[in-house]
């Protein structure tokens, strides 16, 4: 009861900003697919599909160029490292390599390794790591030139790799009996550990797969993914060692593919019946359904955010773009709202302005991303608004906050003591 009415909550208690997302569709020449996109910059990008399809754009999407004669294998992720170099990898063992931007690319020979290599990360100064079927796993320390093996011939499977820093990384996937499952690879001694967990769901502890994921830091992440039964799911922030995590998202006949950050904004996208554009202003705590030109029976199957840009790429050829009008850095508003004392023991006090005749409710998030508190307040003036909680009843730890208004959403974290 608890996990729908946090569902409830979190399709409803968005902004207006929020509501005015726009996803505008971009020419792309294709009909083919597209599984993966990367930007260097705002202007310089690849997308990347089924049947060798590489989309070069160096206008911001404005324009797409063909690479074609490459290859016929399905291509299934792109990374930029710096302005010249970038990597794909795909079906079959596929690894690309350019070293001009993406004008001209060079296959890359993996000895020993025969499987479908679904997604790669690599970092400024070459470190990296790619992943896919039987739970591959693969590590760069030269920017793709090289290839060690980490992990192969496990049943199950990895989508999504991830770099957190030159020393950490993630991939993400299913095990063998379809748990949702990950590894934390450590450096510089390849230490792998691996955590896995089914998602609370009617009741039931179910199964799934996690199809993307976006960590924070070294214990912290948000996963995007499918229960078995066709259900787009989206966790935040759960404690990597427990079995059993609650969802902050759910949708049936969905599945949820990719997902993106930059700073507290998120976006994850994928398809089903239709379409799907999800987005956060509050990393990852609460999500809503962006409203837009649905195609039917398709999916978007990756998402880039780059400044104050964003991509998706889906089926049919299909990209889709969105100009931030106002930049990501107002959805933060840092400076907007005073939370003392931090850290808290007894009571902790929010103050913020809020112009006359205007609501905000204020919420409390838990370390799990469960709203455990909140409160509604009014402005009879122009004036500090104020409101305080009482947090000596709450175990020490990180907590999260949401403020709503009429016109803005403020988010941040507090800690008890």
């Amino acid at each position: 009861m608890l996990l729908w009415c946090m569902v409830a909550l979190i399709t409803t208690c968005y902004t207006k900003a929020g509501a005015q997302s726009v996803w505008t569709p971009q020419v792309s020449g294709v009909e083919t697919t597209l599984y993966g996109v990367d930007f260097y910059d705002e202007l310089t990008g690849i997308a990347v599909g089924e049947a060798g399809t590489i989309l070069r754009t160096t206008d911001g999407g404005a324009t797409w160029i063909s690479c074609s004669n490459v290859t016929q294998e399905y291509l299934m992720s792109v990374t930029f490292y710096d302005a010249l170099h970038a990597v794909i990898v795909g079906d079959n063992s596929t690894v690309l390599r350019t070293e001009d931007g993406g004008l001209t690319w060079n296959s890359i020979v993996i000895p020993n390794i025969t499987r479908n290599f679904l997604s790669v990360d690599i970092l400024p100064g070459g470190k990296g790591i790619l992943c896919g079927d039987s739970q591959v796993l693969l590590w760069t320390d030269d920017g793709g030139l090289t290839w060690r093996t980490l992990r192969e011939d496990y049943s199950g499977r990895f989508s999504a790799a991830r770099m957190l820093d030159d020393e950490t990384a993630f991939a993400y996937g299913h095990n063998g009996f379809f748990s949702h499952y990950f590894l934390r690879i450590t450096q510089p001694n390849d230490t792998l550990k691996g955590f896995s967990f089914n998602i609370m769901y009617n009741g039931a502890s179910t199964e799934g797969d996690i199809f993307d994921a976006y960590p924070f830091n070294d214990t912290s992440c948000v996963t995007v993914g499918s229960l078995s039964q066709l259900v787009a799911t989206i966790t935040c922030n759960q404690p990597f060692e427990d079995n059993l995590w609650d969802a902050v998202f759910l949708k049936e006949e969905y599945m949820l593919t990719g997902v993106d950050f930059i700073d507290n904004y998120g976006v994850a996208v994928g398809g089903g019946s239709s379409t799907i554009i999800v987005e956060t202003q509050d990393k990852g705590l609460t999500w809503t359904e962006v409203t837009e030109e649905q195609k039917a029976q398709s999916s978007y199957f990756d998402v880039k955010l780059i400044g104050n840009t964003g991509y998706t790429v889906g089926s049919g050829g299909l990209i889709k773009k969105k100009a931030f009008p106002t930049g990501i850095s107002s959805i933060e508003k840092a400076n907007a709202v005073n939370v003392y004392p931090n850290p808290a023991s007894d009571q902790v006090q929010f103050e913020f302005s809020l112009p006359a005749g205007q609501k905000a409710t204020i919420r409390i998030f838990n370390p799990q991303g469960q709203m455990i508190k909140q409160t509604a307040v009014s402005a009879q003036q122009h004036d500090v608004v104020k409101a305080s909680f009482v947090v000596s009843d709450l175990p020490s730890g990180c907590y999260f906050y949401q403020i709503q208004t009429d016109q803005d959403c403020f988010s941040g974290k507090f800690l008890v003591k």
